[in-house]
């Protein structure tokens, strides 16, 4: 692995600590000015485009924590490929509307430019998503 991704792969760690400690202010610092949100399976509440560093944490990633009691993101795998940091994982917690139970696999992918977070692509699995963030609709007989 070269200095480069795996700089990039502590940068990533590190806003992964400061979050989950609830540190915006040092999260924030791990961002671009202009970052780029999107979400392939918008949920919880967040739209899939947010744009700026402000935004990335008020209106994506701050909204999972009104959303979902207990919210846990178990970090499986961390690769980097260049400027790209692949983090695997899984979502835990109770989502609040529902009453379900989350359990769901979830990739974000990174793009870093000159030691800051400049897009993060949220990818979730649609199916364990869907069950536990959507009530179900009946099915009329």
């Amino acid at each position: 692995m070269n200095t480069t991704a795996h700089e990039n792969i502590k940068l990533i760690k590190r806003f992964y600590r400061y979050a989950r400690k609830g540190d915006s202010d040092n999260a924030h610092a791990f961002l671009s000015s202009d970052i780029e949100f999107r979400e392939r399976t918008p949920s919880l509440g967040s739209s899939d485009k947010h744009t700026g560093a402000a935004a990335v944490l008020a209106e994506a990633l701050g909204p999972i924590d009104k959303s979902v009691l207990d919210y846990r993101l178990h970090i499986k795998k961390v690769f980097a490929v260049s400027d790209y940091v692949i983090v695997l994982a899984s979502v835990r917690g109770l989502v609040i509307e529902t009453a379900h139970d989350l359990n769901g696999p979830v990739a974000h992918i990174w793009t870093l430019r000159d030691g800051k977070a400049v897009c993060l692509e949220v990818i979730h699995d649609t199916d364990s998503w869907c069950q536990t963030v959507v009530e179900p609709v009946p099915v009329a007989a």
